[in-house]
């Protein structure tokens, strides 16, 4: 894939396209699906109205609420369809959605094995790092067929073989990795998954593995904006990034081994963006973290039972939810 092939969407047919929404579905119910939303400008080129980490961030969009990107809990999803999600993006973008594209399998019947566009797309993009994963009756299984279900009921019947390219109003199935692969000019998977990282970069610590990530979403972006205007997606520097969950735990229990007899620690540092107290009470068996901007404005999360279990696990880059008695999520709040 030399840089004759490399994408420019803003050349691809687009004569009937007005407007579309983007759907980076989730195969379970237990995990966040992406949404964005493009309009196409009288100049004949793209714009980006919208892009949020799950529905209901979308939906507060819709409302004129801004993603809070690192809020807790805004990459999680509530069940919602596309009865709820089209009249949002109208809102937005001024204009129902021309296609609905979803990166999820779909049919018009029940998937219950691996399809021949499955094994099509393995081998054409397999030895690039690009094959398709194959569905189930499981995965996507209902959430597949709820999708198609109630994009049918909205009037966006599935696009299939036999739809005519531009064909509006139609819900297409896309496969979107071999196009990053053109966007970046690039011949092999490009290494973006956050779940992937520990297999990604097995020497990295997770600071560098963010980092790492970082610099590959960075990449991305970057030549996204050179052909969609108005892509407002906020990262942090590569080379700045925060100090998150994993290394907060390590430093506090760095000061909880040097200090073993105290009942009450802290952590307190400053970065670009706010002041961080990290701290832990074990008399009450609390563990609690405070971000504080210079206006006096900040966030303030809370986790009772088992901090010690909790910072342990969160040091070797898991969660601060998990304890040694299972998931025990925390609170949280702005002030």
């Amino acid at each position: 894939m030399g840089s004759s092939t490399q994408a420019d969407i803003r050349k691809l047919p687009t004569t009937k396209l007005q407007t579309i929404l983007g759907i980076n579905a989730a195969w379970t119910a237990s995990e966040g699906s992406g949404v964005t939303l493009f309009r196409k400008q009288e100049t004949g080129g793209w714009s980006c109205c919208a892009v949020a980490p799950s529905y209901s961030s979308f939906l507060d969009l819709a409302d004129g609420h801004p993603v809070q990107w690192d809020a807790p809990g805004c990459f999680s999803d509530a069940g919602v369809d596309l009865n709820t999600l089209l009249p949002a993006a109208e809102k937005i973008a001024g204009a129902r959605p021309t296609v609905v594209t979803v990166d999820m399998p779909l049919a018009t019947s029940p998937i219950e094995r691996r399809r021949k566009a499955d094994d099509d797309i393995s081998s054409a993009f397999g030895a690039m790092g690009c094959g398709a994963h194959t569905p189930n009756p499981a995965r996507p299984g209902p959430l597949a067929e709820r999708m198609r279900s109630a994009s049918e009921g909205t009037g966006y019947g599935l696009a299939h073989v036999g739809t005519a390219p531009g064909t509006a109003n139609r819900l297409l199935e896309v496969y979107p990795h071999p196009a990053l692969l053109a966007l970046l000019d690039e011949e092999y998977r490009i290494p973006y998954k956050v779940a992937k990282s520990g297999r990604l970069w097995k020497d990295a610590n997770v600071p560098q593995r963010k980092a790492n990530l970082l610099r590959s979403f960075t990449r991305i972006l970057s030549r996204l904006q050179e052909q969609v205007a108005d892509i407002r997606l906020p990262l942090p520097s590569p080379e700045g990034v925060r100090l998150g969950s994993t290394r907060q735990a390590q430093m506090l229990l760095d000061v909880i081994g040097r200090f073993p007899d105290h009942d009450t620690y802290t952590v307190t540092y400053e970065n670009d963006a706010d002041t961080v107290l990290v701290g832990v009470t074990f008399l009450q068996s609390l563990l609690a973290r405070i971000h504080q901007k210079p206006d006096a404005h900040g966030t303030e999360e809370g986790w009772l039972g088992d901090p010690l279990g909790r910072l342990r696990n969160a040091a070797e880059g898991g969660s601060l939810d998990q304890t040694s008695r299972g998931y025990m999520p925390g609170t949280y709040e702005r002030f």
